[in-house]
């Protein structure tokens, strides 16, 4: 029994215990798993035990004796890599791993099971249902699985209701769901500028996210006293005016801090005088609270932020193993919305108007957008709403496959994509987001239905092995999962994630989040008219620059 004689393996390379040779091998995990209560796909252990679906997933291996007890809490020792992570509450069909694990050779040499089918049974046995894995395969022994994917597909589950869809097969459902497919379109080809459509400041210098050195982007000839260049007089310039912006804001922000005082002082005696006039026996107030406290108690967050959350944070998803912040965990229509605005004394708040289009015409250097910011999308489609389980809720399924992402770059996406179709957005916003000089912000879409479905591999390298350990013969010449691995990954789609989804887009978070879209991007037409004037200068500017390239290449 394998599982036996793994149990009771204590030794980094090959052992025989109770008749089975085990052995230290590379090999690559396929897996997925419903995301919900875990937080995020990759280890930290200071959230304690089985908190990331890794731990989950090591625990399982462990328990099973794929893993030695010596080398049990230490990824470094089994060079654990990953080809992608997800966020807290993001799923997966697609996720693959690579570690050095012990295995029972023959069940590949002899027995022909080159998938390893056997090997995750064993681990399954271990495993909660949310969590499976579909398949064991070998690998080079150098493989990373980061370094050798090339590219990642991800799915999201979009409500038919979100697009305002009748699925009665109308024209006007046609006409809205074109829009909608135009808008992901528009996100594929060339390298773009997704500078909208993460957290800026998580890819910023000294964020630990970027992709080139700091040094690549400092300005060497100001440090070394050497004359600017125009463009870069310019940058310092608008450094002065950021700076006179910045004293006008501290001069603002302490008016109405006055104000705010006055206001409380003003309540105070109006309590006072309200307490006074109970204590003498007048009934006519018959509210015990104070003024102040009613009005506290009548004001909301003024964001489209539900008051209950389920877990997420991507990324990314999509991207990135960054933890989100508190204050910007807004899973409604859009960032950096709340606190500002609002009506003021007495009543409910209601949102005012807040700008959401900007064109900076001046770089500004400590949000410069550099090469970190561009990705490439391959593909982004929409199939037609179908029920998620039969007499469920009608849904889209969304396929975005790309190089990598950033945080928030899918939904955000997703979430701008749905404004067009509804046509809050126009596709000239759209378009303008991905320009360098704007500051667009952006609906990001509930994380509930996000999940990773699937990474591609580049071949591996020449050495494959002598003999019947060819690793051809048994995984092919790049990783990829086959025929037995397949039926797996599609049948938990089909029993543990689509009911899981089912109970998801029937959450209240959905109607909210739709409904505050049109109050968090109610753009005026002059901000539309000055963007979009913007917009078209510069790209009348861009196009002179590619013509002058191309007659200096011709």
């Amino acid at each position: 029994d394998i599982e036996q004689a793994c149990s009771h393996v204590d030794n980094p390379e090959a052992e025989e215990v109770n008749g089975k040779k085990l052995c230290k091998r590379t090999v690559a995990i396929h897996s997925g798993y419903v995301g919900t209560g875990y937080k995020g796909s990759s280890v930290n252990r200071t959230l304690g035990d089985d908190a990331t679906v890794e731990q989950v997933l090591e625990s399982a291996m462990f328990k099973t004796g794929l893993i030695s007890e010596s080398n049990f809490g230490h990824f470094s020792k089994i060079r654990w890599s990953r080809a992608s992570r997800t966020d807290k509450g993001v799923h997966s069909l697609g996720t693959v791993m690579g570690l050095r694990m012990l295995i029972d050779e023959d069940l590949y040499l002899r027995e022909g099971d080159v998938e390893g089918l056997r090997h995750a049974d064993l681990i399954n046995e271990h495993l909660p249902e949310g969590v499976r894995v579909f398949s064991v395969q070998k690998v080079n022994k150098k493989f990373d699985a980061r370094h050798y994917c090339q590219d990642r597909t991800y799915e999201y589950y979009l409500p038919a209701s979100m697009l305002d869809l009748k699925c009665d097969g109308s024209d006007e459902d046609v006409i809205r769901l074109e829009r909608f497919r135009a808008a992901l379109k528009s996100f594929e080809g060339a390298s773009k500028a997704f500078h909208n459509y993460t957290r800026f400041s998580a890819y910023t210098e000294g964020s630990g996210n970027t992709q080139y050195s700091g040094h690549r982007l400092k300005r060497p000839r100001e440090a070394e006293g050497e004359q600017q260049r125009p463009e870069e007089a310019r940058m310092g310039e608008g450094v002065e005016k950021e700076k006179e912006v910045e004293k006008e804001k501290e001069v603002e922000k302490e008016e109405k801090v006055e104000k705010k005082e006055k206001e409380e002082e003003k309540n105070r005696e109006v309590s006072k005088e309200e307490l006074t006039k109970k204590e003498d026996g007048d009934d006519s107030n018959t509210d015990p609270l104070p003024l102040s406290l009613k009005t506290a108690k009548r004001q909301r967050p003024n964001s489209a932020e539900p008051m209950s959350k389920t877990a997420e944070e991507e990324g990314e998803e999509e991207g990135g193993e960054l933890e989100d912040e508190a204050e910007d965990e807004v899973e409604g229509a859009g960032e950096g919305g709340s606190g500002e605005g609002g009506s003021g004394e007495g009543g409910s708040r209601k949102r005012s108007h807040v700008s959401v289009l900007r064109w900076l015409r001046d770089v500004d250097p400590k949000f410069r957008v550099t090469q970190t910011y561009y990705r490439k999308i391959f593909r982004f489609n929409a199939e037609d709403p179908v029920p998620l389980i039969p007499g469920g809720t009608p849904c889209l399924r969304l396929t975005v496959a790309g190089q990598s992402f950033m945080l928030h770059q899918i939904r955000h996406m997703i979430g701008t994509a749905v404004a067009v179709a509804l046509g809050i957005f126009t596709p000239d916003i759209l378009e303008g987001s991905l320009c360098c000089p704007a500051r667009v912000k952006l609906p990001r879409a509930p994380p509930h239905t996000l999940l990773l479905s699937d990474c591609s591999f580049f071949p591996f390298p020449m050495q494959y092995g002598a003999g019947e350990k060819d690793l051809r013969l048994m995984t092919g010449n790049e990783l990829s999962l086959r025929d037995g691995g397949v039926l797996r990954k599609e049948a938990f789609r089909r029993e543990a994630l689509l009911p899981a989804l089912q109970k998801l887009v029937e959450l209240d978070e959905w109607k909210e989040w739709r409904e505050a879209l049109s109050q968090h991007y109610n753009t005026t037409a002059e901000e539309r008219e000055h963007f979009l004037t913007e917009l078209k200068a510069w790209n009348e500017v861009m196009e002179a620059k590619r013509k002058a390239k191309g007659e200096r290449g011709g």
